[in-house]
């Protein structure tokens, strides 16, 4: 029945048409360029033409765009352009705005100046579309803002949801005006209660932030999931970045609802919530098949050409997660999104040259994808491009240019940087010294607990440097670095309790940091050890102990702890008694009057080299200069027996006297008693 009165309708039209009647022909035309009407093109521009030839300004638009699209005729951009400016003409508002759209982009001023003729007279009458783009061309011509938002009105008061969008975007985001974010969510409201997609998202991130209203999770899930249904993706991330980071990442609703968005977004082919998904794969999720997963994700985001995922894609394999490392494969995507301004990629890839991974070692391509990074504000960056120019490596050392960049690193609250920014005014290294500039950017790096800083300020406050001295403040920074784990603050730490600075005095806790900071090879930790247990304080006498502690405190370097291993090794305290090891670790601390007591001693002997008396003599003088007893013993011996000296007996007695002054009951005591003196 119904198909029999189409046919009827149908006949009554053709009749119609063909009797002269400009509306049937263009209702005809439209059926056949329909698919009831076989999308027969050829028939629909018969009757277009037949209509628009009797001036129907439908008819003249319809037709322009069958010259336009090639349907039913052969494509003319003459001919279409012929029948637009008719239509246009003849009051067409579809037209009109079509028509201005063809000088779009022009830049000649009668070019331009057609553009706003059509618009406005398209705006004028009626269309909503011209009235949007009005809107869009003053705000993107800059030149005047009321315009804009005066044809944004008229569009959102016409009906136009994308115009409501817009002004809220003006208010909230614009140049050259007050921002009112409360206004703005009132036009994004407007738009997100017709179903604009963008307006459902963004009054969903103002809801998430609390911006222009009270911030409200539950209003920023219902929007922004509108917003995904309607296909814009758009803040899924940031609504799921806020439910697992943010304020509520303890809410395992809010969490179940932002993953579940997301895993919607990304399964819908959205390149950044894909990105976001293996992410929370790699992080959050154990195992092979996460894994696996993840760089599937990130392989899909990587094939829309979403940077991001390229560059992260690239440390999975660096590091070789959920695929098989493959570090050239790795540096050629870093360098894939590094050229597209990836400023991570770009910070990752100068990594590479640095470490020569996947690529040969190159500190001047190093320093040059450092300032690529560094430029585009990526902090990682800015602090190691800091340290080239401080280290010369890659370009000239040029403190100057380190200390611009570490406080460029330190404005964006970068721990590392701010700590050595303060060294520069410590210590003058491109920043001229200053005792202020130091304090007030070491604290701000011990604030975020930063160990050296800590460390640092620690001892201003223990030695009353640039401040007054407080051992209690001192004690509490020495903690915090401590418990970071650094061995320099161990050691302090434990210095104070061991003398009760700043602290009750406890043993046991200052030993217990002492040994902490010896664990981590600290040579003053070490050394102490050593004393600790050599001289049983606070413990028992351990012999074996302390030669160990001794023995990696001078394999560190420590000074002092040569000299008294080498005595260590000269007894056989705690090792096998070894005189030429004695002799290698006397003659590594010959500033010392023990050690060139004792290295005298063994080269007057002839234990552990051969005998040097010429040098065993210079020895013992120098150490005796320094009031050592045993130097002065030892040259008494030599003037007593004539050994590289004539003999005098005088001196000899004169220099046992000295040497029993300073340690009585020695073997200078027993000296003088052999001779009578005593």
């Amino acid at each position: 029945m119904a198909k029999q009165q189409e046919i009827t309708d149908i006949t009554d039209l053709n009749r119609r048409a063909k009797a002269g009647d400009a509306l049937a022909q263009y209702d005809l035309a439209c059926y056949y360029d329909s698919e009831a009407g076989g999308w027969d093109y050829a028939a629909a521009v018969r009757w277009y033409r037949k209509a628009a030839e009797q001036g129907l300004p439908e008819a003249m638009f319809a037709l322009a765009q069958s010259y336009r699209f090639g349907d039913g005729v052969r494509k003319s951009a003459r001919l279409e352009r012929k029948w637009l400016l008719a239509a246009a003409e003849a009051g067409d508002a579809y037209a009109m705005c079509n028509l201005a759209a063809k000088y779009s982009g022009c830049t000649t001023s009668e070019e331009v100046e057609q553009y706003c003729y059509w618009m406005h007279k398209a705006a004028e009458a009626g269309d909503t579309l011209a009235m949007q783009n009005l809107g869009n061309y003053y705000l993107a011509a800059g030149a005047d803002l009321e315009q804009s938002i005066r044809w944004f009105t008229k569009g959102m008061e016409a009906g136009n949801a994308h115009c409501a969008y817009r002004l809220g975007d003006i208010y909230l985001y614009g140049d050259n005006i007050e921002h009112d974010a409360e206004k703005a969510c009132g036009y994004y409201h407007h738009a997100a209660s017709r179903n604009h997609a963008a307006a459902c998202a963004e009054l969903g991130v103002c809801y998430l932030r609390g911006t222009g209203v009270e911030r409200s999770v539950t209003l920023a899930f219902r929007w922004i999931h509108q917003a995904v249904k309607l296909g814009c993706y758009d803040a899924v991330t940031h609504f799921y970045i806020y439910c697992y980071y943010g304020e509520h990442a303890d809410s395992a609703i809010y969490r179940k609802q932002a993953l579940r968005l997301l895993k919607q977004a990304a399964d819908a082919g959205d390149a950044a919530s894909q990105t976001e998904l293996a992410w929370y794969y790699d992080r959050h999720v154990s195992g092979k098949r996460s894994a696996h997963r993840a760089i599937e994700l990130l392989q899909a985001a990587s094939e829309q050409g979403y940077v991001k995922a390229i560059c992260l894609l690239g440390l999975c394999y660096e590091r070789g997660t959920g695929c098989e490392a493959d570090a050239r494969l790795a540096t050629e995507l870093y360098r894939q999104a590094a050229g597209a301004g990836n400023t991570l990629a770009q910070y990752f890839l100068a990594l590479c040259y640095r470490d020569a991974v996947g690529v040969p070692q190159d500190t001047a391509a190093c320093f040059r994808y450092l300032k690529q990074a560094a430029d585009g504000g990526c902090e990682d960056a800015q602090y190691e491009l800091a340290e080239c120019y401080k280290r010369g490596s890659g370009t000239r050392v040029n403190y100057r240019r380190a200390a611009q960049w570490y406080e460029a690193a330190a404005e964006q609250g970068y721990a590392k940087a701010l700590y050595e920014l303060a060294v520069c005014y410590r210590d003058g290294l491109g920043k001229e010294k200053s005792q202020q500039k130091f304090y007030q950017y070491c604290s701000m790096a011990a604030e975020m607990n930063h160990p050296e800083a800590c460390n640092d300020l620690g001892v201003c406050y223990q030695r009353g440097l640039f401040v007054e001295e407080d051992l209690t403040r001192a004690a509490g920074l020495y903690r915090q670095a401590a418990e970071a784990g650094m061995a320099v603050a161990q050691f302090n730490l434990a210095i104070l309790y061991l003398e009760g600075m700043g602290v009750a005095q406890d043993l046991e806790q200052g030993y217990m940091w002492m040994q902490k900071a010896a664990d981590q090879g600290d040579p003053e930790a070490l050394m102490e050890m050593a004393l600790r247990y050599r001289d049983g304080i606070g413990t028992e006498v351990d012999d074996r102990l302390a030669f160990r502690y001794m023995k990696a405190a001078a394999d560190a370097g420590m000074k002092d702890a040569f000299c008294n291993l080498g005595g260590m090794y000269r007894t056989g305290s705690g090792t096998r008694r070894n005189y030429k090891k004695a002799i290698y670790y006397f003659e590594r601390s010959d500033k010392c009057a023990f050690a060139l007591a004792h290295l005298g001693c063994l080269l007057l002997r002839g234990l552990g080299a051969p005998r040097d008396i010429p040098r065993a003599l210079e020895c013992l003088q120098r150490a005796a200069r320094q009031k050592e007893p045993h130097a002065l013993f030892h040259l008494g011996e030599c003037y007593e027996k004539g050994w590289g000296v004539e003999k005098n007996l005088q001196q000899a007695v004169r220099l046992y006297q000295k040497a029993d002054k300073l340690a009585p009951q020695g073997q200078a005591a027993e000296a003088l008693c052999r001779l009578g003196l005593a």
